[in-house]
């Protein structure tokens, strides 16, 4: 997605604080149901949240800058998690897709 234009991925923040500015001066956080992703959103920055194996309806970030993408279709429940090992459900978002939704999140 960063190739697709002139975004960048986030460097390593060695702290809280250093996290906390590196949310705050970003145009738009993309992640997956995480921490930073929650914390960019409780602060009112944008935020695009890729769900998979969790239910966005359940987990999704608050606030009106926040746009969830789905990697199913329609109501199905989301197969159950297991945090031992890497979502395959999320194979299900294409690059294609999350650029879309970022660029529309705007």
């Amino acid at each position: 997605i960063a190739a697709e234009g002139t975004a960048t991925l986030a460097p390593a923040t060695p702290s809280l604080d250093h996290l906390m500015a590196l949310l705050d001066t970003a145009q738009l956080t993309i992640g997956t149901d995480s921490g930073p992703l929650h914390l960019a959103a409780l602060r009112g920055n944008r935020v695009l949240a890729m769900y998979g194996p969790t239910d966005p309806v359940r987990f999704a970030p608050p606030g009106p800058r926040a746009t969830t993408i789905r990697a199913q279709s329609g109501d199905a429940e989301p197969p159950k998690r297991d945090r031992s090992r890497r979502a395959d459900s999320m194979d299900a978002l294409l690059p294609e897709q999350v650029y879309a939704a970022a660029l529309a999140a705007f």
